[in-house]
């Protein structure tokens, strides 16, 4: 996927924000600023997501007076990007000097969340196609992990499926979301003990799955890690 060039100057910026459709997260009040998502349509007829952020920042050692979060929601795009991990196509990135800024994505057509997935179609689907979406997404996660990038709110609900019966066979397509809180750590092992746990709390998995999922992350992140049971 090819990331386009963020937009620092704000040359398309207001052809981009005057783009309006339903608030699917109504714009509230957090780190000093505002933030909220619209859907919207494109000019060229796409289903969007625009999340729209006026003086909305975070602080890190980096950066101790503060950046626009959609940057570093950009940063992550372009490392997950690289490590060929599924997100969202990125349709534009920009920011204006008076503190606005625009972070837009296509839609995930076809795509749901992974506990919405597995509470509506479990039942439908022989157990090796539960266990073929969980492999998909450990070898995701661990590849993530490796390159010590830790999500930050990996939950059931930030993992979009889409499981297509082919003629012969069930193709699954697995995609990350809301990459805002993606950030590297210093270790691999520090990516996976924040990340694996929140997941365990926050997803629909049977213990069985949870399980299997474990085996398969430990397989891929080839080193046990015994806490993460």
């Amino acid at each position: 996927m090819a990331i386009p060039n963020l937009d620092k100057v704000g040359k398309d910026f207001q052809k981009w924000w005057n783009l309006s459709g339903e608030w699917v997260e109504p714009p509230n009040l957090r780190r000093g600023g505002e933030s909220g998502v619209q859907r919207i349509i494109t000019p060229q007829g796409q289903l969007a997501y625009s999340k729209k952020q006026v003086h909305h920042i975070y602080r890190s050692l980096r950066y101790p007076f503060g950046r626009p979060t959609v940057l570093r929601e950009y940063d992550a795009f372009k490392a997950l990007d690289a490590l060929a991990i599924p997100i969202p196509q990125l349709l534009y990135c920009g920011v204006a000097k008076d503190g606005k800024a625009l972070f837009i994505t296509k839609a995930l057509v076809g795509f749901i969340d992974l506990d919405h997935w597995l509470t509506l179609y479990r039942a439908q689907y022989p157990t090796s196609v539960v266990e073929q979406l969980l492999t998909t997404l450990a070898q995701y996660t661990a590849t993530m992990h490796l390159n010590r990038y830790q999500h930050g709110c990996l939950y059931g609900k930030h993992i979009f499926v889409k499981v297509i019966d082919d003629a012969s066979r069930t193709i699954i397509d697995v995609a990350l979301l809301d990459l805002e809180k993606v950030r590297r750590r210093s270790r691999a092992s520090k990516s996976a003990l924040h990340d694996i746990p929140k997941l365990k709390r926050h997803s629909v998995l049977t213990s069985q799955e949870w399980q299997y999922f474990i085996n398969c992350y430990q397989a891929a992140f080839g080193n046990k890690l015994p806490s993460l049971q």
